[in-house]
This record gives C-alpha cells, structure tokens and sequence, in this order.
C-alpha cells in the first residue's frame, strides 16, 4: 500500500488485518488469529498438575469443603468408597465389606455422605465412615445429586428413570429420563446427563423437563458442576473430559492424551470441580485421579512481534508474513 504525501510516495507497511485473507486457507493459522484477538481472555484445556493412585478404580468422586477427595470403587475392591486428602493419602476406607459398586457419591448438610450402589440402593455414612442408614432405590442406582433441603436424586440407568428420597428414604417423584447416568443439582434444577443418547436434560425438582441440549457424548458418566454453572462430564467411551457453559456451548474438550501424564491413555470416568477451579477427574484403566487446573493459554504473555517470529515456521510458504 503507498500513501502519496506532497508529491513523494511513501511506502506504508501492511497492517495485520490486511495480511489476514493470506492467512485464512490455512485453518490452524486462522485459529491462531481467533486466539490472539485477545490472548489475556482466552483459556486453554486444563493443564495436568499431579495424579495419585486410587486403588479402585475412580468410579464417582467428590469435593468437600475441608478438602478431602471421596473415590467410590467398583465391585471386589475391598470398599464402597475412600477418602484422601489433596496430596492422594489414603485416610479412610467405607464400606470394606460391601459386595456392590459404588458409583455416585455427595455430601449432606450435616456432614454424613451418600452412596448409590449398583446393588439398587442408596447408603449413608458419617464422615469417619460409620453406615448410618441404607434403603432400596427401586432400581439400578448410578449417579446421585444433592438439593440444598438435603433431597437425593438418583438415577437409575437400567430403568430410564430418576428418582428423588428425602435423607431418610422416602420417596418423593420420580420421573422417565433415557438411560440417565451422571446427575447435578444447582440453582433450582436437576441436570442429567444421558449415557447414550448425547443429550443433556434439565429438570424441575419434581421432574418437569426444562428442555435440553446435545453433549455430542457417547458414553457418558459423572457430571459436575461449578459455582459459575459450567459443566463438566466425563465420557468413557470417546476417552473425553468435556466442559460446557451453563447455555450447553463446549468450553473445551480434553482427550485422552495429557501432557505430562505419564500412565497412558485417560479414560475419564469420575469428576468433580473445586471452588477455585481445579479438576478432579479418575482415570478408569490405570487406576488414578488426576489433578487439572485451568489457565491461560501459553501465548498470553507474547508480543506480537514474539508470536510473529514463533509462528512464521508453522504458516504455508505461501502465506507467511513478507
């Protein structure tokens, strides 16, 4: 481009916006573009912290408020459930004898924390593991959620429905959702996440449908939820962990290689969120809870003239900036 100043022509270097239509036939460059129109907001998939041995495999887990990770565990594991503390030690063990699986898991407002089990029932323990109480569900029992007037929902994939107890039992509705695996309640409504069908259902606490939307999931298992109203579900079958945003748009989706995670393929089966974001997620294959923290992408703190001598290489012959 030249700017004609009194007579003389003056050369004037492109501006970035002129060099974009060069860049555009190249999808990974374009998306590098869509990044760095504001690089400072832009978050990346979790990135890998740590991870511990859960002796079980991870099947549900939980956050509580005085940090301590609950694991349920499958069948012949020797437990219903352990606790850890945040650096992956062992503290305690619930339920040593119990025959069944232990899926879903949350606490109540007095301390004590639920257990649905394969075996079609819903347990309850105080928090040094003593059982409390324990009734039939009436069917399959997977995934449970917690109200904040301490009502259990359940779900109950072999039956395609959900049901919902009061602390000691009762049964208050129950309500037909299709093969409903993890469950969420915040705010008023009941979220469900369907194993096979790619659909995320939202419910009213006495099962009014809400309305939907698709996960693009195919084996769907626990669903978490944070402060913000964002989602996050763990797909067993594709090896994904998956945020959405409360409207049902992806955030991100993480697949089974993790960087820095030296045990192998993730195949994500529990998850839970802690309030300042960090991830929770159990690996089902390799016996292991890994830690994620969200955070900015890599290129935030760059220059532009940095991301310009960075990304020259990655760019066609072609197109690359002259």
């Amino acid at each position: 481009m030249t700017v004609h100043l009194a007579g003389a022509v003056v050369a004037r270097p492109q501006p970035w916006g002129a060099i974009m239509p060069k860049w555009s036939e190249s999808a990974s460059v374009a998306a590098l573009f869509l990044i760095l129109a504001s690089p400072a907001a832009v978050l990346a998939q979790p990135a890998f912290v740590t991870s511990w041995n859960s002796v079980g495999i991870p099947l549900g887990l939980l956050l509580d408020e005085a940090g301590h990770i609950y694991s349920t565990c499958e069948s012949g594991s020797g437990a219903a459930l352990r606790k850890f503390d945040l650096a992956g030690n062992l503290l305690s063990v619930f339920g040593q004898a119990d025959p069944y699986e232990g899926y879903g898991v949350a606490r109540l407002s007095d301390g004590s924390i639920a257990v649905a089990d394969y075996g079609g029932r819903v347990q309850r323990f105080s928090d040094s593991g003593a059982l409390l109480s324990s009734w039939p569900t009436g069917g399959q029992a997977v995934y449970l959620a917690v109200d904040a007037s301490d009502n259990i929902y359940v779900t109950d994939g072999n039956g395609d429905r959900v049901r919902e107890f009061n602390s000691n039992g009762v049964l208050l509705a129950n309500w037909p959702s299709p093969h409903p695996t993890g469950i969420a309640y915040a705010g008023g409504v009941v979220y469900v996440v369907g194993r096979n069908n790619g659909l995320l259902s939202k419910y009213a606490p006495d099962g009014a449908p809400l309305g939907t939307f698709p996960t693009g999931l195919t084996a769907a298992e626990q669903l978490s939820i944070d402060a913000s109203g964002n989602l996050f579900i763990a797909d067993w079958g594709a090896l994904q962990l998956r945020k959405f945003a409360p409207n049902g748009t992806v955030v991100w989706t993480l697949g089974s290689s993790v960087p820095g995670y030296s045990f192998g393929p993730v195949r994500y089966h529990g998850v839970t969120v802690a309030p300042d974001g960090t991830i929770y997620t159990g690996d089902y294959d390799h016996r292991r809870i890994l830690v994620l923290k969200e955070g900015l992408t890599p290129t935030a703190g760059m220059s532009w003239g940095q991301l310009k001598v960075r990304y020259q290489a990655e760019a066609p012959v072609a197109h690359r900036i002259r």
